[in-house]
Formats: C-alpha cells, structure tokens, sequence
C-alpha cells in the first residue's frame, strides 16, 4: 500500500500552510526592519487570502499540473498588497511596530501550531509502521 496516496495530500497542505505562514513572516520581518525608513508604506500579506488562491478552482492540491519537462514550473507567488492604515508619521512611513509585533507573535504561533500538527502526524506514521503499531 502507498501511504503518500493516504497521506500526501494532508502532508502536502501542512507544507503548504507552513509555506504561506513564512512568507507572511518575511513581510512582517521587512515592515519591522522598515520602521525608520522615510515614506516606507507597511505591506499586509492576507494568509486567508493566499490559501484560498491556493486551493481555489484549480485542482486537487490547487497547483497547475506540469504535463512536459519543457513548461515553467506553476508557481504563482503570493498576494502582497500595500497597507491602508492611515499614515500617522510626519515623515510619511506608516508601520505601526505594536500592530507588527503582535502580529509576528501571532504568526509564529499558528506556525508552530502548524508544525506541531505536521509533526505529530509523522510520529503516528512512524508508530504504524513500527512493531509496535
């Protein structure tokens, strides 16, 4: 029996979620490390909004196929959007370090909850495939 056609698809919706939630961290990364910046405007990265592209009218694992060696890989990168917040600084940057801060902090624990789920699914197989499972 394969166990990647029981398990793939949840293996590969893990590694995408974990995929979506560093990309959300790199931008939150950048608006911190951008918050003396002159006229830097904060960016917002939607992890809803991504995932739902993802997985929307596109197939099973919501990636296009790649049906010859000779075709670019479908990759479609993810929605990075300027921020609306108002800006609120006489040099014109509108990042908001509590509003980053918190949402870093918030991020770092759906990725680690995700990571956590991801890792105890392979400790499950393991055990099956064990002689004790």
């Amino acid at each position: 029996m394969d166990m990647m056609k029981i398990y793939g698809a949840e293996f590969t919706n893990l590694e995408k979620a974990l995929k979506l939630q560093s990309g959300k961290h790199l931008v939150h990364a950048s608006n911190i490390a951008n918050v003396s910046t002159p006229k830097y405007q904060a960016l917002e990265y939607s992890f809803e909004k991504n995932l739902k592209e993802v997985y929307s009218e596109k197939g099973d694992a919501g990636f296009l196929t790649k049906t010859n060696p000779n075709h670019l890989s479908p990759y479609s990168p993810p929605k990075i959007k300027k921020s609306n917040d108002p800006i609120s600084r006489i040099d014109g940057n509108n990042v908001n370090i509590d509003k980053e801060l918190t949402n870093v902090s918030k991020n770092n624990f759906d990725y680690n909850s995700t990571l956590a789920f991801l890792t105890s699914k392979y400790a499950l197989l393991k055990y099956a495939m064990s002689s004790e499972g």
